[in-house]
């Protein structure tokens, strides 16, 4: 058993470098197998193809991520309608949030990597659509909602929707694809949840 972990372990170490490396598509079974010292015949007794040898290496954060984006959501709409908000609140909630976000990214530096720039030709290379997806859903929701709390109808269009999700999801995805350190990285967050946060305010009128 201890050999099989330690051999599950060093493929995915090799995999994990020939993947940022080259990228899903480029990336060759073969040379994984021969820099981590197995057969081919060991690979695939762990991993059924490298879309699974891929996954293995992602999915845990790509599926933490996306429940963090949604508590996050669910943590903005609650601040949002409590009575004694004020927007100095609502921006110290982004801004905390936002270093939470990235804190997180960092920690997970790697997998984020292969999943925003080294994915193509995996089952995740629509990762980056995802995510905008799901925040676009999600500031619907957040929008309904606050819009049946003060009883009128979301007058914000799906475009705004849509743009404002892309926006939010690349001013995060490029601390990491434009290399910045963890430190510069927290400070953009505090840049970025300012902006985006009092631009909501002053489309919400609030």
């Amino acid at each position: 058993m201890g050999n099989e972990t330690e051999t599950r372990e060093r493929l995915l170490e090799v995999a994990k470098d020939e993947f940022l490396e080259l990228g899903y598509e480029k990336a060759s079974m073969r040379k994984i197998c021969k820099k981590a010292g197995v057969t081919t015949g060991a690979l695939y007794f762990f991993f059924k193809d490298k879309n699974d040898l891929f996954a293995a290496l992602v999915k845990k954060v790509a599926d933490e991520i996306k429940m963090i984006i949604i508590h996050h959501t669910e943590k903005e709409q609650a601040i949002y309608v409590e009575a004694k908000t004020t927007p100095e609140a609502l921006i110290a909630d982004g801004i905390e949030q936002g270093r939470e976000f990235v804190t997180y990214m960092y920690a997970n530096k790697e997998a984020f990597i292969l999943l925003l720039s080294k994915a193509n030709g995996s089952a995740y290379e629509n990762f980056y659509d995802e995510l905008v997806d799901l925040m676009e859903k999600n500031t619907l929701q957040f929008l309904d909602h606050i819009s049946s709390e003060n009883e009128k109808e979301n007058e914000i269009n799906p475009y705004t929707m849509h743009w404002l999700a892309h926006l939010e999801t690349s001013s995060f995805a490029q601390l990491l694809t434009h290399g910045l350190t963890l430190e510069e990285a927290l400070i953009q967050a505090e840049v970025i949840a300012k902006y985006l946060t009092g631009g909501w305010l002053a489309i919400l009128k609030k």
